[in-house]
């Protein structure tokens, strides 16, 4: 799978997004379902296939809730065990402060 497009790529620390990803060549169609794991501090719920995903292209939608900044790491499982990882950012509240954080390895 060749992972296209997340939107939106980043949310602030704290706060909730429903994203949307795009990836080519999944096999993510209507009717089958998807997992999301996070390797950081970002809990996922709500995993959704787009009724427009074909074997082609996959459009998969959730919501992410940021608990602490920095880079997480997001891997999207299909039921035939097609996966692909993509890279999601938090902001923190204070630009001065460094915003990566060591990624916590909790499974929602």
């Amino acid at each position: 799978p060749v992972f296209m497009f997340v939107e939106p790529a980043s949310i602030d620390v704290s706060s909730s997004a429903t994203i949307t990803v795009g990836v080519e060549k999944l096999g993510a169609v209507p009717g089958t379902s998807v997992q999301a794991f996070s390797d950081g501090a970002v809990a996922i719920s709500n995993v959704t296939v787009s009724p427009e995903s074909t074997i082609s292209m996959s459009e998969i939608t959730m919501v992410v809730h940021a608990t602490a900044p920095g880079l997480v790491n997001i891997t999207l499982v299909t039921e035939d065990n097609n996966e692909v990882t993509f890279v999601f950012r938090v902001w923190g509240l204070d630009p001065r402060i460094s915003d990566f954080t060591p990624a916590r390895k909790n499974i929602y």
